[in-house]
């Protein structure tokens, strides 16, 4: 479950587009531009590596084939993964949506939002995360556990605010389920500009601490993009 939910947050959320009438009401003039999608090229390919533990894969994604066919596990042989993996990568082939822009997670914010930091290159905003209503029992029980922060920033003082970090961290324990604790989890998704200048989803760093069924367990994982390529302009 948590490949799963990682790599859908990092490559593939599933959250709304946040076009500047779809974000919440009342968010700062500087969050509201740095959250508004600009006029960009649709993405056309991009790869993917995740690692968590021993576990490496390496994966492409090519939006210019049909549904279901467009994610391929460049590296290690599919028959390599375990059961989990398979079922996970099996599952995300039929989700993925080419979506992974920075700008496109105005859906996580619940306001109010506060202003934690403050400069003139540079804000950051605390924020509870939203629940969406397809959100599981876990994903839940995080989002109420959590609070989150956005940092925006610009190259100077007429510049367009643009996202360059969003983190999302566990505040109090929960249980994911009856046998098991989570007692840190942090999610700090790295913003890094695409070709155009869009800032896209580079990096997932994520720590998970807690206890299942009376042994404490850590996990790390980390989700990086690469190689994203827009489709030319008609």
């Amino acid at each position: 479950m948590i490949f799963t939910l990682l790599l859908l947050l990092a490559a593939e959320p599933a959250l709304p587009p946040a076009a500047p009438g779809d974000l919440p009401d009342d968010l700062p003039d500087d969050l509201t531009q740095a959250l508004s999608t600009p006029p960009t090229p649709p993405v056309k390919t991009y790869e993917v590596a995740y690692q968590a533990g021993d576990t490496q894969m390496h994966l492409r994604l090519d939006m210019s084939q049909p549904a279901g066919e467009r994610l391929t596990l460049l590296s290690p042989n599919t028959d390599a993964l375990s059961k989990d993996l398979q079922h996970s990568f099996e599952s995300l082939k039929e989700e993925v949506d080419g979506n992974i822009w920075c700008d496109q997670i105005g859906a996580l914010l619940t306001p109010p939002v506060a202003v934690a930091e403050a400069g003139e290159l540079t804000q950051v905003y605390r924020f509870k995360p939203a629940i969406s209503e397809e959100a599981d029992r876990t994903e839940r029980a995080f989002a109420k556990a959590s609070l989150g922060h956005i940092h925006i920033g610009r190259t100077d003082p007429v510049a367009p605010w643009q996202v360059n970090t969003v983190q999302l961290a566990l505040q109090k324990p929960f249980k994911p389920m009856p046998m098991a604790k989570i007692t840190e989890l942090t999610m700090t998704i790295d913003c890094a500009p695409g070709p155009d200048g869009r800032m896209y989803k580079a990096q997932n760093a994520t720590v998970v601490r807690g206890s299942a069924l009376g042994q404490a367990f850590e996990q790390t994982q980390n989700i990086k993009i690469s190689n994203v390529a827009v489709r030319p302009q008609p």
